[in-house]
Parts: structure tokens; C-alpha cells; sequence
């Protein structure tokens, strides 16, 4: 008796310090990739935060709304507000929190009246790892045609209730066609292709830890031979006693797997097997193929159907087992089943032929309303190479295959042809944009396959905020080769990421219309119209008009360290840009330079080199010597056309060998040591530089970091700063390489070289 009114002396001391203590306050935050667990006290105030792009929040793998969409808050929370809290951006990144919510009160005082009963029931409710329910749902390998569509399930349990996180080869779940469809425990994948095959993961977690479970996948294609063949089910009576034997034949060259059901298939078109299905007893003697049961009872009678899965699908074949205390009037029962089975099958008959003809004759009429064209659709596919090295800077130039397929596309009401796409398009979610939320402007000029416009975005860079963008598109009478350019060039710029003096991809449209690339915008256009525009105002002692200056030797190196800077980026991801001059730069807002038209970007990671092989267009005076002679490309062939740009730059935008007419003349004239000739005000040391990157053998030039390093120090050398009046009008902006008459001749044709 002493013992049990000390025990509840201490609990009624310890419940009084917990209730006059203030709630806690917590503040959990959630960043990308992360899984977290936390235990919070009863009644605290606790607050979940995303700091994910537009989440959307799931509670136990089920679909929450709170009122705000970044933050989930508790005020006093209760036990019930405990579960695995996962968030989800729009680009698809993830964020997971277990959530276990601790009863301290419970835990520590209990309650008077219960005793050491109630305190002991307490603690037998425990947090537990995670589980998995039916272990009969988690398929090791599974086998699907394409074009089919699977259901891949991981049901789990635990205290508290766990969330799932599905991922394919240890990564976010990405297709090329089709969707994910995120169920409750499972995922259902539609459409099946052969890049779907891999190892697909459930991860299951809540706050005590994490199980997981591997199904891996095999989309093939379908053969031409039939897939399985079975001998032919009767239905059997038997006398109670004896022994029925069920035998389903299959084709021995197919892996696919057999199993005995006790239900009737029915429907044909849905050959979906019911969870609560029985299965029959007795053995499998001689293999799965072959059903036998011994000493048959009345509880036996019923259908028996053979189930076989392979890659071409389910297959199945039913009979029916009838068992009877003698066979006396067994022919008579046959009879009525056999009679009542001929109704049934003519019944059927007959409502297929009505069916069928009510079928044609709607299809009739509908194309008597409706006229039809064949229509030639273009399906534009994209194939990354993995990179060599498995380093993460290098990556393999992406292949770009053009596939025709033709379709009948049907004329409106008017007889108009319908709005139709020449081109289908691959589409990357995670870049892709609302054509709706795009506003196109002016033509800002046009390229070698392509045409630039100036645009206005709106929710593209800042939610709720209108950008000013470039939008690279198709010139109309396009052909297929130059859909491939500006597909392989989008693709080059993903894959180069971003960086301060590359032009940099935005985002593209792909869906439902012609392919638009978004860029940024360059107020200023292309460096060699912005020097040619500075070339007449720049003398030594030209007046400062305000705030209009003109360019100073410091800032012409300036523009030649930027361009460097990209390039030294581009050679560090392995990749050559073999048509570097003035007007592939572009000029923004602070005289940022930035290097632009990747159309001619191509790989060196296999070979740390480049032969060109086809006959298109090539900027002669800008390529080296190995690059005219021998179509051999490298990153020491871009030193010798940085070279020619910093001399452009010097030169505020001249022609670089101007008194040379010919290719093969300019080829002659280097091999004679010659070179372009130091611009006027241009200092030793900046012509120093750009002789080195005119080494004639490539092993003696310099690379891009080392040119980074010697332009900073000429940089950091210049004292002064000369502020001039250039009066650079903002309306000439342009992100397109517009040319004049003297460089009709810039490119030439591969032939001309050969």
C-alpha cells in the first residue's frame, strides 16, 4: 500500500511540471534528396517546410492540400498527426520526413488511475521498422511485351505508417513514352517500351527505417510465333473416389509460368484473376503442366482453369469437373449441359453479327460526313551515348534519328485540313514550356538553319514575372538536316549545363507545334556588329558625353578574358566548338560576353579529337591549319580561332585577311610562317598572346587556361581606364549572326577544300 501512494505521489508531481510547461516549438525543414526522421513532443507546435519549387504534399503515400503549399503546420500536436510526410517539386524532385510524434506524458507519468497496467500497455505500441504485408505481391523478374502495361506493387506496414518511394536503377523514374501512374503501394506503367527494362525499387520508410524490395523488368518484343499452345480442357464426371487428371500443355521453347486456379474465365478481354481465388488441392506429379486430384469428394465439383503467364501475355483454358455417386445418368446430364451450351453459343453468334453490322454501318455514315488525308507525321528521336570515364563533366554527343510514319488525319466540318505538326518531337519535362505562356515579337535575325525572335515569357524565370527571352526556331522550307542541327544543338546545351559567358538554354516547346529553343537574351547582339558599331567613335581623345563611353583597352581584353572563360569551360567538358568567332558571341546587359551557336559543336571525349567527314559550309579564315588541310579538329584547333577573335576585337570587327581571295591561298600564306598583323593600338604583350595561339603545330599552343591566366594578368596590369563616348543604340540588339558584304564569303563549302 506505501509503495502504490508513493508511486502515485511521483506521478502527480511529474503530471503537474508537464502540464504548466509552455508548448515547444519546432520547425522541420525539407531540402532535395533528403529523407529525414524526427520525434516531436505531444501538443508541441511543430511546422513542415518545402523547400522544393511548387510542392505538392503527400501524407502516407496519399495526396495532401494544406492551405499553404510550403508549409504544413501542427498547433498542439496530436498522435494522430504522425506518418511519413513526403513533398514533391514540379520538375519532380522529392523530399521525405518520418514523422514520429512522442506521448512524453504517457511515456514518463502514465495515469493515476491505470497504474503500472496502463504504462506497461503503452509501451507495447512502439515504433517499429516497416514490413511488408503480402510477400506473395513482390515479383523478383517479371517479363512484358511492349506496348503492354504492368503493375508493380510493395503494400507495407509499420508503426508509424511508412511511406514508398519508387525509383528505376537508383534514379527518379523517367520515360521516354508514357507515364508513371503513382498508386497507393504500386505503380502501373502503361505502354510498355524496351527502354522501360530495368531494376525498379520500392523503398518503404517511416521514422524507425527503411525496407525495400527489387522487381527487375524485361520489356521484349513480341515474336511472330504463337506464344503457347495447350491440349485442349474437357469437361470430365467422375464417381466419387476416383481420380481426376487436368493436363495444360505448353510450347517448350517459351519461359512463361503455369498455374491451377479453381474459377471459371469468362471475360475474355479482361483476364484479370479475382484475389480471393481459390486454389485447388493435390499434387503436381510430372511438372506444373499436370493437375491431379486423388479421391475426389462432391467438394471437388466446380471449374479448374490453367493459367499461363509469358511475354506474350496470359493465356488460359478452363474445364469443368462434375462428380456424381454413379454414372448412371451421366449420359443425360451431358445432354442438357451440351444442349444448354449450344444456346448459349448461338445466342452469342447472333448478337455479334447485329453488333457488328450496327458497327459498320455507323462507320459508314461517319465517313460519309468526314473527308480523310494521308498525312506523313515526322517522329524525332534522341539517343544519348553514357559518357566515357563516367566522369560527370564529359558527356557523348547526343544522335538525332528522324523516323517517317504515315496517318489519316480527318478535315473539319469546313473541309479545312486539320491542325497537324510535320515534326513530333522527344519531350524533356524538365525543360519543356507552355507555348501559351510565350509571347514572340520581332525577328532578330537569322542563322544557318534557323531564325531568332524576341520573346516575353511569362512564370519562365521568376513565378509571376514576364522575362524578356531569344527563341531559336526552324526557317520555313526547313529540311530534315536542319531539324537535326537545332535539335543536336538544344540537346549540346543541356548537356554543357550552365555558365556565365555561355549562352544559356532557358527552356523549349516541344509539344503540340514546331520546336522552339529558348535562350537568352542579348541586348547588345552579336561582338562584331557591337565593335563595328564603336569602330568610327573611337579615337584616343574623343569627349565623354555623360554617361556614353566608348571601349577601352582595357575593356577589349576584358571581352577576350570572358570569351577564354566559356571556352575554357567547353574544353573542360570535352567539347569542341569549331565556329568560334565574333558574330557567334553575344554581347548582354554589363557587357557580359557570351558564346553562342552550337551548331557546329561537336564531341571529343573518345578521341580528344574531331575529322570532319561532310560537305557542309566551313569559316575558312578562322580554322587552323590542320582543320583546312586535313578537316582535323580539336581543342587546340578553337586556341587558333580564339586567336582570330581577339585580333577581330582589336580591330573593332575587321575581316580577317582581307587581301586573301582563296582558301587555298590562305592555306599557302601560313605555311610561309605568315600571320595577320598587330592591329593598330594593340600592345606587344596582347599580340604576343595571340601568336601563340597561331603556333602552326597545335602541340605548341596554349590551352584555355592558360590563356585565362595570361589575359587576368594583363588585366590586373592596366591602371588606367579610358572612358570614351560610343553611343551604342539598345535597338540594334540581336542574338543572330548577321554578316555584310564582305562577308558573303565567310563560309565555304567542304568540296571547295577537298
Amino acid at each position: 500500500m506505501a509503495i502504490l501512494l508513493g508511486v502515485t505521489l511521483v506521478l502527480l508531481i511529474t503530471l503537474s511540471q508537464v502540464i504548466t510547461q509552455q508548448p515547444a516549438t519546432f520547425q522541420i525543414n525539407l531540402v532535395r534528396r533528403l529523407i529525414l526522421n524526427r520525434t516531436v513532443p505531444l501538443h508541441s507546435n511543430v511546422t513542415i517546410r518545402c523547400d522544393l519549387d511548387d510542392p505538392q504534399w503527400f501524407r502516407n503515400a496519399s495526396y495532401v492540400i494544406p492551405q499553404d503549399l510550403g508549409v504544413i503546420p501542427f498547433y498542439g500536436i496530436e498522435s494522430d498527426d504522425a506518418g511519413f510526410y513526403s513533398c514533391r517539386s514540379s520538375r519532380g524532385e522529392w523530399a521525405h520526413l518520418g514523422l514520429l510524434v512522442e506521448d512524453r506524458l504517457k511515456l514518463t507519468t502514465g495515469r493515476v488511475s491505470d497504474g503500472l497496467e496502463r504504462v506497461s500497455k503503452d509501451l507495447e505500441g512502439e515504433a517499429s521498422v516497416p514490413f511488408f504485408v503480402d510477400e506473395s505481391q513482390l515479383i523478383t523478374k517479371r517479363t512484358q511485351l511492349v506496348g503492354s502495361t504492368v503493375l508493380m506493387k510493395c503494400t507495407g506496414d509499420g508503426n508509424p505508417k511508412p511511406g514508398i518511394v519508387w525509383t528505376k536503377d537508383g534514379r527518379k523514374i523517367v520515360r521516354k513514352a508514357g507515364r508513371v501512374e503513382d498508386m497507393q503501394w504500386a505503380i502501373v506503367l502503361e505502354k510498355l517500351d524496351v527502354s522501360d527494362s530495368g531494376s525498379y525499387r520500392c523503398n518503404v520508410c517511416n521514422s524507425v527505417g527503411c525496407i525495400s524490395f527489387t522487381t527487375e523488368l524485361e520489356v521484349k518484343k513480341p515474336s511472330r510465333q504463337a506464344a503457347i499452345v495447350y491440349t485442349y480442357l474437357q469437361n470430365t464426371t467422375l464417381e466419387v473416389g476416383c481420380e481426376a487428371r487436368f493436363e495444360c500443355s505448353k510450347k517448350p521453347d517459351l519461359e512463361q509460368r503455369v498455374e491451377w486456379i479453381r474459377f471459371h474465365m469468362v471475360d475474355k478481354t479482361n483476364p484479370e484473376i479475382p484475389e480471393n481465388v481459390t486454389k485447388p488441392r493435390g499434387s503436381s506429379n510430372g511438372g506444373e503442366e499436370v493437375l491431379l486430384l486423388r479421391n475426389v469428394t462432391h467438394d471437388d465439383e466446380g471449374w479448374y482453369t490453367c493459367v499461363a503467364t509469358s511475354a506474350r501475355g496470359v493465356f488460359y483454358q478452363s474445364a469443368y469437373l462434375r462428380v456424381v455417386d454413379e454414372l448412371e445418368n451421366v449420359e443425360l446430364i451431358i445432354d442438357q449441359y451440351t444442349t444448354a451450351m449450344i444456346l448459349v453459343i448461338s445466342l452469342s453468334v447472333a448478337f455479334c453479327v447485329i453488333a457488328s453490322m450496327v458497327v459498320f454501318i455507323c462507320i459508314k455514315l461517319r465517313i460519309n460526313q468526314k473527308k480523310y488525308f494521308n498525312y506523313w507525321i515526322k517522329t524525332v528521336t534522341v539517343s544519348h551515348m553514357p559518357a566515357v570515364g563516367g566522369t560527370v563533366k564529359s558527356f557523348q554527343l547526343p544522335v538525332v534519328h528522324i523516323e517517317t510514319e504515315r496517318m489519316a488525319v480527318a478535315k473539319n466540318e469546313y473541309y479545312e485540313v486539320a491542325d497537324v505538326s510535320e515534326y513530333e518531337f522527344p519531350i524533356d519535362w524538365s525543360w519543356e514550356f507552355s507555348r501559351d505562356k510565350l509571347t514572340l515579337g520581332d525577328t532578330l535575325g537569322e542563322g544557318a538553319f534557323g531564325r531568332v525572335v524576341v520573346a516575353e515569357a511569362h512564370g519562365l524565370l521568376e513565378k509571376d514575372q514576364t522575362s524578356k527571352v531569344a527563341v531559336k526556331m526552324l526557317k520555313e522550307g526547313h529540311t530534315d538536316v536542319d531539324v537535326k542541327n537545332l535539335v543536336c544543338e538544344m540537346e549540346v546545351m543541356k548537356l554543357i549545363g550552365k555558365h556565365f559567358n555561355i549562352i544559356n538554354l532557358l527552356g523549349c516547346c516541344c509539344k503540340d507545334g514546331p520546336l522552339f529553343v529558348i535562350v537568352e537574351y542579348a541586348a547588345h547582339g552579336n561582338l562584331k556588329e557591337f565593335l563595328r558599331s564603336h569602330r568610327l567613335q573611337t579615337t584616343v581623345n574623343s569627349p565623354i558625353d555623360g554617361d556614353r563611353r566608348i571601349l577601352t583597352p582595357k575593356q577589349q581584353i576584358s571581352f577576350a578574358f570572358q570569351i577564354a572563360r566559356g571556352m575554357e569551360h567547353l574544353s573542360s567538358m570535352q567539347c569542341i566548338h569549331r565556329d568560334l568567332a565574333a558574330r557567334n558571341v553575344l554581347v548582354t546587359e554589363g557587357l557580359i560576353m557570351k558564346i553562342a551557336d552550337f551548331g557546329f559543336a561537336r564531341d571529343i571525349h573518345d578521341r580528344e579529337y574531331y575529322r570532319r567527314k561532310s560537305d557542309s559550309k566551313l569559316p575558312v579564315r578562322w580554322m587552323a591549319p590542320e582543320s583546312l588541310e586535313e578537316r582535323f579538329y580539336d581543342t587546340r584547333s578553337d586556341v587558333w580561332s580564339f586567336g582570330v577573335v581577339m585580333w577581330e576585337i582589336m580591330t573593332f570587327g575587321s575581316h580577317p585577311y582581307p587581301s586573301i581571295p582563296a582558301w587555298d591561298d590562305l592555306l599557302e600564306f601560313l605555311k610561309q610562317g605568315k600571320r595577320l598583323e598587330q592591329p593598330q593600338h594593340c600592345s606587344d604583350e596582347v599580340y604576343a598572346l595571340m601568336n601563340k595561339c597561331w603556333e602552326f603545330k597545335p602541340g605548341k599552343r596554349p590551352p584555355f587556361s592558360e590563356i585565362v591566366w595570361g589575359l587576368d594578368q594583363l588585366i590586373s596590369a592596366i591602371t588606367s581606364e579610358e572612358y570614351l563616348d560610343l553611343g551604342v543604340p539598345e535597338s540594334q540588339a540581336s542574338t543572330a549572326s548577321l554578316h555584310d558584304d564582305e562577308e558573303k564569303k565567310v563560309y565555304i563549302s567542304a568540296e571547295e577544300i577537298v
